[in-house]
C-alpha cells in the first residue's frame, strides 16, 4: 500500500501511523545506482525513520488539554493535538462538581467534528502552585463518547485545580 498525502490523525476515520502509512519500512537501495551513504539517503536510513516514527506513535499523547477553573468553571486554555483540525471545540468540558471535571471527545467515523484516535488512556498533572495532595484521571464514557474523569483532592475534601490532561 502506498503512503498517503493524508495526515492519518485527520483520516476519517482518524489513526495511529502504522507502518503502512509511513512507507512500508522496506525500501531497497538501486542496485544498479546504489546511493552514496556519505552523500545521499538510503533504502535503509529511510526503513529506520519510518520505523522510529512508528514507533514515536505508538506512545505519544493524541493530545494535551490545559485546563484552567475559575469560579468554578473549567475550560480548555491551551490545546495541542495530532490531529491538525483538532481545537478546544471539539471537546466538551463539564464541570461535575468541587475538584471533579468531565471532558469527552469524538471518535469514530463520520462524526462530523474533528475527532481523535480510540484512546488507551488518560494522564493528568495539575499546572498551578495550589496545595492538592491527589489528582487522577480515569479514562471513561460520557454517552457514547470517550471521556476522561479528572478528580483532585487535598486530604479529603474535593479541590478545584487547574491541570493538564494528556490523551493517549
Amino acid at each position: 500500500m502506498p503512503s498517503s498525502d493524508t495526515l492519518t490523525f485527520d483520516d476519517d476515520p482518524p489513526q495511529r501511523a502504522g507502518l503502512t502509512e509511513l512507507g512500508g519500512g522496506a525500501k531497497e537501495n538501486s542496485v544498479e545506482f546504489p546511493p552514496d551513504p556519505v552523500k545521499h539517503p538510503t533504502a535503509q536510513d529511510f526503513n529506520q525513520a519510518s520505523r522510529q516514527l512508528e514507533a514515536i506513535n505508538r506512545v505519544m499523547p493524541l493530545a494535551i488539554l490545559w485546563i484552567r477553573i475559575v469560579a468554578g468553571m473549567p475550560s480548555i486554555y491551551q490545546l495541542q493535538a495530532a490531529g491538525s483540525t483538532v481545537v478546544p471545540g471539539s471537546f466538551t468540558v463539564t464541570d461535575v462538581g468541587d475538584g471533579e471535571t468531565l471532558i469527552s471527545w469524538k471518535t469514530g467515523t463520520g462524526v462530523g467534528t474533528p475527532a481523535l484516535p480510540a484512546a488507551v488512556g488518560v494522564k493528568a498533572s495539575k499546572t498551578d502552585d495550589i496545595d492538592i495532595d491527589r489528582i487522577r484521571a480515569i479514562l471513561t464514557t460520557s454517552g457514547s463518547d470517550p471521556a476522561a474523569r479528572v478528580r483532585t483532592f487535598l486530604g479529603a475534601i474535593a479541590t478545584d485545580c487547574n491541570f493538564c490532561l494528556e490523551i493517549f
